[in-house]
């Protein structure tokens, strides 16, 4: 799932910022323990996800070295058999923050030398792949765009997921009511193809779009010869003991004693255990859990995955994504300056989003990770108030002095 309405993500969501700004900035003058400190984030969590029907189950992961903070939280059910409560590692669908592993997977193989992210994508997909595409103003650019633009959303494609269609439903509208779909790369790719438009020409404006990603994912099955969720487990999943990890339909997790999924809340809709959950794929199909993200981010900040250089290119901020994100190659990034200069003090963070208010960030200031799972489309203006609250209240910590 991805970031629903893209146009309207953050709408809304700088005014309540505001109206809430005096009530944080009073709130961090009072210096808090760490138990103060969890009490307080924990409670907040908890009272933002009760206010919301369906009350979507709550997931968060909090490690800062710097804070001294090591803590797992969940909050509320999920549906299986019954309400069961949910459990912190619970195993939950990222959505779009899936796209990291997609993005440092082509930086891989371009540290291999496999490809070259300046190579256009027409170079390893076939031409009725990427035929009706790219074609905007009547005229084809497949041959044109590039790897880089497919990953930093620039390459003038439609987004199969959530972008308006000629005819019939959305893929959003469609998971929801056809709930035995079973999508594969060729079904979504003919989305974009048969009842959309390219949006722009190459490399000339920002346009989120799945579609890219899809075909990112093609590129790399090409390359590796294998199916993309088995080089999701031999690159990351297997080498990162990420156990808890998979892509529901297409692989199983290879833990002993594997959790039932956590609710996914689309429109409304519970599709936790339906197989149009496979409507994703490259741009964010994994399941996943908090331990198991925090174990990827890790590796990701620390280079163990990639290099320095090709970190620091994911990390570069060409454009902006909407009012206080910003979107590098595969990578985002929040300045919560941007919502208010009362929040100035905040540090930029790195990470992904998706459509499902998952959350996985990292703030290299303080080295501080932050996983949030809220389990539903609705939940996207909350989910960062509370992600203000957290890093508000982390900053009233007593530390020592060095």
């Amino acid at each position: 799932m991805k970031i629903k309405q893209r146009t309207v993500v953050l709408v809304g969501i700088v005014v309540v910022v505001i109206s809430s700004l005096y009530g944080l900035w009073y709130f961090t003058v009072r210096p808090l323990s760490r138990t103060e400190a969890l009490t307080q984030i924990h409670t907040a969590v908890t009272t933002s996800q009760a206010q919301h029907t369906p009350a979507s189950g709550l997931q968060l992961r909090i490690v800062s070295p710097h804070f001294g903070i090591d803590d797992a939280f969940a909050t509320g059910t999920y549906e299986h058999n019954g309400a069961q409560a949910l459990v912190p590692n619970q195993p939950f669908h990222a959505a779009s923050i899936g796209k990291l592993f997609t993005a440092v997977t082509i930086m891989q193989l371009a540290e291999e030398g496999s490809l070259d992210i300046a190579d256009p994508v027409a170079n390893y997909l076939a031409a009725d792949v990427l035929a009706g595409l790219f074609v905007h103003g009547g005229v084809d650019y497949a041959g044109e765009v590039t790897i880089g633009q497919l990953m930093e959303h620039s390459s003038g494609v439609a987004d199969y997921f959530a972008d308006s269609v000629d005819s019939g439903l959305t893929v959003q509208q469609d998971i929801t009511r056809n709930l035995d779909t079973f999508w594969t790369p060729d079904m979504l790719l003919a989305v974009s193809r048969e009842r959309q438009h390219a949006v722009g020409t190459p490399g000339k404006q920002f346009h989120y779009s799945d579609t890219g990603y899809v075909l990112l994912g093609l590129v790399i099955e090409q390359i590796e010869q294998k199916p993309f969720h088995q080089v999701l487990a031999d690159r990351f999943f297997v080498p990162l003991d990420m156990v808890d990890s998979y892509m529901p339909y297409r692989s199983t997790p290879t833990t002993l004693q594997p959790l039932p999924m956590a609710d996914a809340w689309v429109d409304g809709v519970n599709i936790r255990a339906a197989r149009s959950i496979s409507a994703d794929w490259a741009g964010g199909g994994v399941v996943t859990t908090t331990n198991d993200l925090l174990r990827f981010s890790k590796a990701l900040h620390n280079y163990s995955l990639i290099s320095k250089g090709s970190y620091l290119r994911m990390i570069t901020m060409r454009n902006q994504f909407r009012t206080g994100l910003y979107y590098g190659v595969g990578m985002m990034a929040v300045r919560f300056g941007e919502f208010s200069w009362t929040l100035d003090f905040l540090p930029e963070s790195l990470g992904h989003i998706g459509i499902l208010a998952t959350h996985l960030w990292y703030e290299p200031l303080t080295e501080t990770t932050i996983v949030m799972n809220y389990s539903s489309t609705e939940r996207m203006e909350s989910s960062f108030m509370d992600l203000i609250t957290i890093k508000t209240t982390l900053r009233r910590i007593v530390t020592p002095q060095p």
